[in-house]
């Protein structure tokens, strides 16, 4: 089995995306790769009241088709913060570990980063250490990576997604569940904020085929 794997830069990335980390001893982050549009590079999906939410970081609109993901600004001519902010405690107030983890998350979106790349990985960060993941994690200097498994597709924000073998979506406590059932692969803070330090375990379960 390849021991590395290659995963874009995500922000609040899905469920899916953390399970990579139990299943490789090298983790390589993409960082010389294009800025693609409707990607969760600037996206991510929570459990609302009403279903399922995307929420939508705004940048700066480039000059060229083509620009490097590391050089993306964001734009705050909008108060998307205060957005995110409200529709995340709106979502998750009243699940159990909402208290405890909250005040890691909210500092976050009342800074404002310069790029995206460094807001991302500001988020990224916080997410292993709450889930207590330390993995091996390197930012590789060249876009192609020999002998490693490239999960770009994961990115993707629109479906279409290539097919994962390794991963089975386990379901978990949802604050919102009995009223429109379980919502698979959202946003890895709605793990966090509903089953707190037992994100872990849930996550190590959804590996399969190994």
């Amino acid at each position: 089995m390849i021991t590395k794997a290659v995963l874009p830069l995500l922000y609040i990335a899905p469920v899916q995306y953390y399970s990579k980390f139990f299943l490789y001893k090298e983790i390589l982050i993409q960082q010389h790769e294009n800025y693609n549009k409707q990607s969760f590079r600037n996206r991510g999906s929570i459990y609302s009241a009403n279903g399922k939410l995307a929420l939508s970081i705004p940048i700066e609109k480039g000059r060229t088709p083509q620009l490097k993901y590391k050089t993306i600004a964001v734009s705050y001519v909008e108060n998307w913060q205060k957005n995110h902010i409200r529709a995340i405690e709106s979502a998750y107030r009243h699940t159990p570990f909402f208290e405890f983890y909250w005040d890691d998350y909210l500092p976050l979106y009342q800074t404002q980063f310069e790029t995206l790349w460094e807001l991302n990985l500001a988020f990224h960060k916080l997410v292993l250490r709450d889930i207590g993941l330390s993995p091996k994690v390197f930012f590789n200097d060249a876009f192609e990576v020999e002998s490693a498994d490239n999960y770009s597709f994961l990115a993707n924000a629109k479906g279409n997604k290539l097919a994962d073998i390794y991963f089975e979506p386990k379901e978990y406590y949802q604050v919102f569940s009995e009223k429109t059932g379980f919502l698979q692969n959202l946003s890895i803070l709605d793990l966090i904020f509903n089953e707190g330090p037992n994100a872990y375990a849930i996550l190590k379960a959804s590996i399969v085929n190994i």
